[in-house]
């Protein structure tokens, strides 16, 4: 037997109902599909927050570990700054050295036999020379040996004095002169 459904009242109101209790059924299927992947996507982020913790903790770890090395690190470089400072003073004053040591030696050896310093003064590159000879020609003798030096060049005589000490005449003299060098 075939009913034939006639465009009834009731019949439309039953049609709703199940409308109805199907869409309610698909909204409660929907609201726990959503709430379960919700929560799936909580425990992700919660598992992702933990993570990130443990790494945070595990570098923190590693850098209080570190800091006492970076403290001996920067104080050794410190201490290297210093050490290479304090060579680079000593090698200067060595290189400083030999020059007045080679200046002393060529002035030794320019200076003749009759001849002697008083006063010998190095004020940064100009070198004064004071002092005494028997005759005048020794003095021209120091002032052209000097000029043949490689540590001093212009060599000049600043002042000549004929003086009498005891029973010897001599003369005085200052001399000028320019170091040659670093």
């Amino acid at each position: 037997m075939i009913i034939t459904k006639i465009n009834l009242l009731s019949w439309r109101a039953e049609q709703r109902l199940a409308r109805m209790k199907a869409f309610e059924k698909s909204m409660i299927f929907a609201v726990i599909v959503g709430a379960a992947l919700a929560g799936a996507f909580g425990y992700y982020v919660n598992m992702q927050v933990d993570s990130q913790r443990e790494r945070n903790q595990s570098i923190q770890a590693g850098i209080s570990k570190l800091e006492p090395s970076e403290k001996m690190l920067t104080d050794a470089k410190i201490k290297v700054a210093d050490l290479s400072s304090r060579i680079y003073s000593m090698n200067r004053l060595s290189v400083q050295r030999n020059e007045v040591v080679n200046l002393f030696t060529e002035v030794a050896q320019a200076i003749p036999e009759e001849t002697f310093l008083s006063n010998f003064n190095i004020n940064g590159m100009r070198v004064l020379f004071m002092g005494m000879a028997e005759q005048d020609r020794y003095v021209t003798s120091f002032n052209a040996n000097l000029r043949g030096k490689a540590n001093l060049a212009e060599p000049v005589v600043t002042e000549k004095v004929q003086t009498k000490i005891g029973r010897y005449n001599l003369i005085q003299f200052n001399m000028n002169a320019v170091r040659v060098g670093k």
